[in-house]
């Protein structure tokens, strides 16, 4: 049994009245592999929905509460309609037989919807009348949501189970490859094939470990010391720091969000967000949503080369390699951008509103008068590719810090 400490992943949409869609991709990758996996094992769950979803301390999504789950078997059709109304299939409600996988994934979609608009595609009352909306399949989507966003949904929200996208189908879509993490740390029981990496039996090799013999153990699956030794040294090799190329390409722009929040799932209370020093940007929620929003404005900032006048680093240093991080943190803040460039954009902020600095690679040391902080830029762990702008309140008015560290945040255009 694990403890979920994050809480339900209804509870934290609610807080944050929507997510951001680079944190709703990585959340649904999540989902949607969970769904591969219990789909794999002829496994299909019925009742999926952000109250069925919890957050462990690392943001690491975990289905739970299989009370209305169901065995079948290849190319089997199941018959009971369960699950919550909201998030059923439309085959499901209308009484026809139906496979499992076809209704999980018309609830994933529900799902995504929920997470990147903040409420549900098909609400109502009344039962008799949500139960014609979801039948018809009409949804409208925000004009906030990217393209790309509105695509996926449509081709996951069908009402015909044989027009709906597949697992495989939702895996190769853009806006699902927006990110990329870390989520095959295992195999899938059963699983015939265990894929070896043969740059591991090499490592393996070095320590006295004939490759043949480790190969045997790995695919027989055996526990010993050998498989031990490959499998912590394969994970340290899938977690080691990305050392950043200065000429690394960098990403697509991504579509704008919006400036204002929209209404919470209705009749919930937000939970106040936990008090911590490390993420200082974090908001009351009894409270009117703080500028901090302006970040996702439409208009993008200019990524304005480090002065000369700075301590910065030189373009000739040592390329140094950037932090892991594996705590709590704002979603404001994490970015898709590659480091270089989010250390332009912070130095652009702090000349734009007068803060001054020292950089070391990335890391700044931050003053304005009496106000004395410190920011870094490090790699949110097991998610590649997904950044983090980390405050640290030093001395001053904690005020002042609030406000300024939102400014950063909103000039840097994350």
């Amino acid at each position: 049994m694990e403890y979920a400490s994050g809480g339900e992943l209804f509870d934290y949409i609610v807080q944050h009245q929507r997510i951001k869609e680079l944190e709703s991709c990585l959340f649904f990758q999540q989902i949607i592999s969970g769904v591969e996996y219990i789909s794999k094992l002829n496994i299909v769950h019925r009742d999926l929905k952000p109250e069925n979803l919890l957050l462990d301390h690392k943001k690491q999504i975990k289905i739970v509460d299989f009370g209305l789950s169901n065995t079948f078997k290849t190319g089997q059709t199941l018959k009971t309609a369960c699950g919550s109304p909201c998030y059923a299939a439309p085959e499901m409600i209308a009484g026809k037989r139906y496979h499992g996988t076809q209704v999980d994934i018309w609830s994933c979609g529900v799902i995504l919807y929920a997470m990147i608009c903040g409420y549900l595609p098909f609400e109502d009352s009344n039962t008799s009348l949500l139960y014609k909306k979801i039948m018809s399949g009409e949804y409208k989507c925000p004009k906030f949501i990217s393209e790309d966003s509105k695509d996926l949904l449509s081709k996951i929200l069908k009402t015909n189970p044989e027009e709906r996208y597949t697992i495989e189908q939702i895996k190769s879509h853009k806006w699902y490859r927006y990110v990329s993490q870390d989520l095959h740390t295992g195999i899938f029981i059963g699983e015939d094939i265990i894929h070896i990496e043969n740059k591991i039996l090499a490592q393996l090799e070095q320590y006295g470990v004939s490759p043949e013999v480790a190969r045997k153990y790995i695919e027989s699956n055996k526990h010993n010391h050998i498989t031990t030794t490959y499998y912590l040294l394969l994970r340290k090799h899938k977690l080691q720091p990305i050392k950043e190329q200065t000429d690394a390409p960098k990403p697509p722009n991504k579509t704008a969000v919006p400036k204002l929040p929209l209404e919470a799932l209705k009749k919930i209370e937000a939970i106040k967000p936990l008090e911590t020093k490390a993420v200082q940007t974090t908001k009351n929620s009894n409270t009117s949503r703080s500028p901090i929003k302006n970040a996702y404005s439409s208009s993008p900032k200019p990524i304005i080369p480090a002065r000369t006048s700075r301590t910065s680093a030189s373009p000739s240093r040592k390329i140094e390699e950037i932090k892991l991080y594996n705590g709590p943190y704002n979603v404001e803040c994490i970015s898709a951008k590659i480091p270089s460039d989010l250390c332009k954009n912070f130095i652009y902020a702090c000349d734009k509103i007068r803060v001054l600095f020292r950089q070391n690679a990335y890391s700044f040391a931050c003053n304005r008068g009496s106000l004395r902080f410190t920011a870094e830029i490090v790699r949110i762990d097991g998610n590649f590719g997904v950044h983090l702008v980390k405050f640290q309140e030093g001395s001053g008015n904690n005020k002042e810090f609030i406000e300024v560290t939102e400014q950063i945040i909103n000039l840097m255009n994350l």
